[in-house]
């Protein structure tokens, strides 16, 4: 029994023993790689970065329209009266030089009926005063007859002027008086045309302009004579200079927007009813100017910026101006022109975190523009 006790008793300070020393070993292990940790150099982060630049940018309105005619150069070719369509020498959107054919017209029955029966109210008129005049040769008319029969007379007459100047009875070739471009065409061959309809609508000269549309509340921003730069929206096209000729003061029922008419050069170019976009010169300002992925979200709704100073990253929470597709404004009293900021690696920063350059861009890319815009 006693030589079992004393085994036991051994067992258990060999216990007691062991899991001493293994405590003092860990605590010796964890205090060493604590030291190590304080003592070793720091892990830099690698990154990429590009210099602010100050750099004159424009707000710019943008906003979406289509070619229309100019007021006050279309006119309606009518007929004054009843035809029928014998051919149509133009199609809409022609052009047209003057003296060009535009539609071929014939008299309609009624045209034809109308002219045959002035015919005859002359010829009885023409009797009728014949013989108002024998019998007032022979003392059996009075004068008052004589009147009456002599006004009849000259109102068939006047009438049957009439109808020949308007060559109702015979065929007949409208020409084009100026040059210009069939905008509206309202007939086909073998169609009756009634008295004052019109035949197809023509902008003479060419002169074209562009309703666009902009926001209500982008309204004030605007006025007459100012420039607008236009350029078609399905097709190249160098852009033109226009200037706007008037702002509606009422909303478009249609698109909810405020019409803006823009007119046009002369060598514009542009095609009737095509779609263009504009591009109006709100402000123009210096600004600094910085690559799109140097600035990112701070996930509390602000934006931020690092930038590089003695081999440490400095966060920056700046404000943004205007943008495009890879440069963008930020306001920012701590950054300047000149200095690096981060545009690859800064989502994985920290403020004064040690940092390793490994690309740096002396130039904003080469597709940024000067010109930033908001859409209307």
């Amino acid at each position: 029994m006693n030589s079992n006790r004393e085994k036991n008793m051994a067992y258990t300070a060999f216990i007691y023993v062991f899991s001493l020393v293994m405590a003092i070993v860990t605590f010796f292990s964890d205090n060493a790689l604590s030291g190590q940790g304080e003592t070793g150099p720091a892990v830099a982060a690698t990154v990429h970065t590009a210099i602010a630049h100050e750099q004159v940018v424009r707000d710019v309105l943008m906003a979406y329209g289509r070619i229309t005619p100019a007021p006050g150069n279309t006119i309606s070719i009518t007929i004054p009266f009843e035809c029928r369509i014998e051919k149509s020498f133009v199609t809409q959107g022609q052009q047209v030089e003057q003296g060009m054919p535009l539609v071929e017209i014939a008299p309609s029955p009624s045209s034809l009926l109308i002219m045959q029966s002035a015919e005859n109210d002359l010829k009885a008129a023409k009797q009728q005063l014949d013989k108002v005049r024998e019998r007032k040769h022979m003392k059996l008319a009075t004068a008052a007859e004589m009147i009456q029969a002599q006004k009849e007379y000259n109102l068939a007459m006047l009438r049957m002027k009439n109808l020949k100047s308007m060559k109702m009875a015979e065929k007949l070739t409208i020409n084009a008086e100026n040059n210009g471009m069939v905008t509206r065409l309202y007939c086909r061959a073998g169609q009756i045309i009634t008295s004052g309809s019109p035949l197809m609508d023509i902008v003479y000269g060419n002169r074209l302009e562009a309703a666009i549309g902009v926001e209500p509340h982008d309204m004030h921003w605007l006025k007459s004579g100012q420039e607008v730069m236009l350029v078609p929206v399905n097709r190249d096209m160098s852009k033109k200079t226009g200037t706007i000729r008037t702002v509606s003061h009422a909303v478009n029922s249609s698109s909810r927007l405020i019409d803006v008419f823009v007119s046009l050069p002369l060598d514009s170019n542009f095609l009737l009813n095509e779609f263009v976009r504009a591009e109006i010169v709100l402000d123009t300002r210096k600004g600094i100017v910085v690559p799109r992925s140097a600035v990112i979200p701070d996930g509390n709704g602000s934006a931020v910026c690092f930038t590089v100073e003695h081999g440490r990253a400095c966060r920056h929470v700046v404000k943004t101006g205007w943008q495009d597709r890879d440069s963008i404004e930020i306001y920012s009293r701590s950054i300047k022109a000149g200095d690096e900021v981060v545009i690859l690696g800064n989502y994985e920063l920290n403020d004064n975190m040690p940092v390793r350059i490994i690309r740096k861009e002396n130039k904003l890319s080469i597709s940024s523009k000067t010109t930033g815009w908001h859409a209307s």
